[in-house]
């Protein structure tokens, strides 16, 4: 009751004057490229901490949702960390003042911080954090809807089928709840995540007719997206889609469906520039690379090899000096095997020993200590190249040893983890390295 008076009464009081150019719009973000974005996060910063300030809480809110923006962009984990601290200050000011729903909002902002720090660095436990903030916050249909979101990422992550299954009926169910008021760009944003879970759920399960569920969603937010007001949400959907139909061509062997996704990239890339958003730029870039990758090694055409390893280079030219992300191991590992490949193609033994020296100095560059799995998928790759040497080289001169070395190293990293797929890959990959050595 009395929380109802005082939103009332901060209703009818005029509004205080605002810092920056978004004026608490979270939608005008978009436009600002990142300079501008930068200023608009430190004004935010000024208004919260300003001696006086009137509901302090939404004001550091808003400067969370503009730092975790600044850092998806960028991959800069100082921002990060600002827009977790302010979200979870927010949090306490307000479950101080008895406001649940300002409350819920704030965990909500800090759940998502921890989300995108999960998606640019690969850092699960985060996904674990978030749930068990959320588990603590008051019933939302917002914190719902991050809820749905976070037990679809852990579902993905994990091997049980039904909890798979539950999360795709739960997103869907709070999409569909009308009881969600969530500012236009906030349930586009929401509608991405549901389309970038399906897709994942459809390659886990073999299941094309979820990825086709997911390209519907992506249809029907495209058809309301503006480029000139939305540039960024509508990039993202097209690279979505096109990871749709690149998966759907990997099913299929369907040409068709990688030359589809290369128009939805092309689409994109004239929405966004480097210097605007460059971590949505260099993933761009990466897809445009395994669509070329895909299309050389159906075609064995040399162009297409010489396309996916330029698109490839572009995306490291932004991103290369961030070891710490993770699309930057997922980028370099994809110009690897494109260079493995087009080595294989051409039967050129100088190649595969440039794309093992590659990986080496890539291995060298992990982290103290290093990521298991990245570690792990390194491996395989580096597996790969060795039983190509041997192959260009026409004998075995210790690559198929060092292969089932590199082999024996992850399947026993997957195994520990529980990735099933990836242990799947590495054994098999063990075994048709066993029958080749044994012939």
């Amino acid at each position: 009751m009395f929380e109802i008076g005082r939103e009332l009464k901060r209703f009818f009081q005029p509004a205080p004057p605002r810092d920056g150019l978004s004026l608490g719009d979270a939608s005008l973000l978009e436009l600002l490229d990142l300079d501008l974005l930068t200023a608009e996060a430190k004004a935010a910063d000024v208004a919260a901490g300003r001696i006086g300030v009137q509901d302090k809480p939404r004001r550091l809110i808003e400067a969370s949702v503009i730092w975790r923006e600044f850092a998806r962009r960028t991959g800069d984990a100082a921002a990060l960390r600002k827009a977790a601290a302010s979200a979870e200050q927010a949090g306490r000011l307000a479950r101080e003042e008895g406001r649940s729903q300002v409350e819920a909002q704030a965990l909500c902002a800090q759940a998502r911080a921890g989300l995108v720090g999960a998606d640019l660095f690969a850092e699960d436990g985060l996904h674990a954090a978030a749930e068990h903030l959320l588990q603590h916050a008051p019933e939302t249909p917002e914190v719902q809807a991050v809820r749905a979101v976070t037990a679809a990422r852990l579902a993905l992550g994990g091997s049980d089928p039904a909890a798979l299954h539950a999360a795709i009926e739960e997103i869907s169910a709070v999409l569909a709840d009308r009881r969600l008021r969530l500012a236009g760009v906030e349930r586009a944003a929401l509608r991405l995540e549901q389309a970038e879970f399906l897709t994942g759920a459809g390659v886990r399960r073999g299941d094309a007719a979820l990825i086709g569920e997911a390209r519907g969603v992506l249809a029907g937010l495209i058809a309301t997206l503006d480029g000139a007001y939305n540039p960024i949400l509508l990039a993202r959907a097209q690279e979505l889609r096109a990871l749709a139909l690149i998966q759907l061509a990997e099913m299929r062997a369907d040409a068709a469906a990688a030359l589809g996704a290369l128009d939805a990239l092309e689409s994109a890339l004239e929405l966004t520039l480097p210097d605007h958003s460059p971590l949505d730029w260099a993933r761009l870039q990466h897809g445009r690379g395994l669509v070329h990758a895909a299309l050389a090694e159906a075609s064995e055409d040399e162009r297409s090899f010489l396309k996916a390893l330029q698109a490839f280079g572009q995306a490291l030219g932004v991103i290369g000096k961030q070891p710490h992300l993770a699309l930057r191991a997922v980028v370099v590992q994809d110009r690897v095997a494109c260079l493995v490949r087009r080595a294989e193609a051409r039967g050129d033994v100088y190649a595969l020993d440039e794309a093992e020296a590659v990986l080496r100095g890539e291995l060298a560059a992990l982290k103290s200590p290093p990521d298991p799995i990245a570690w792990a998928v390194f491996q395989l790759n580096l597996a790969r190249i060795y039983e190509a040497q041997a192959k260009a080289r026409g004998c075995d001169r210790g690559e198929h040893a060092r292969a089932g070395e590199a082999l024996l190293g992850a399947l026993d990293v997957f195994s520990e983890h529980g990735l099933r797929s990836l242990a799947d890959l590495a054994a098999t990959d063990l075994e048709r390295l066993r029958e080749a050595s044994a012939i």
